[in-house]
């Protein structure tokens, strides 16, 4: 009798194992395909650069991370190092610039869409 409950001590583990993993994968699957959604709007909302010849247009630019896990698990989407030392100039403005918060505006516009897709991958990740 003393076995049966390491047994089925063990088997417990294994069945929490199994779920832990499931979970990750349903987790990080929900998380890229957010950051896709997040980062093709991004693109959309982002507006080209009026001195072309100059500078590269920032929509250009738009990358994102696989998903992470430091304590939490997470994406970074932003602009790669080439352009992103002027992304704050054109979307909070300038002395001479008007802001045009782009990036709030994706947040705004999108952010209902990519947490029903994401909840929707997830959920569909760990079979409910």
């Amino acid at each position: 009798m003393a076995n049966d409950g390491l047994e089925s001590f063990d088997e417990l583990q294994r069945n929490l194992n199994k779920m832990a993993k499931k979970t990750n994968k349903a987790a990080k699957a929900a998380l890229e395909i957010g950051a896709e959604m997040y980062a093709d709007g991004l693109e959309k909302n982002t507006p080209k650069s009026i001195l072309s010849g100059k500078h590269e247009h920032l929509k250009d630019h738009i990358v994102y991370t696989k998903p992470k896990v430091d304590g939490e698990m997470y994406v970074s989407i932003g602009y790669d190092k080439e352009v992103a030392w002027r992304v704050h100039m054109t979307n909070w403005g300038t002395i001479k610039q008007r802001p045009q918060h782009f990036i709030e505006r994706t947040e705004n516009e999108f952010k209902d869409v990519i947490m029903a897709k994401i909840q929707e991958v997830y959920m569909k990740g760990l079979g409910l």
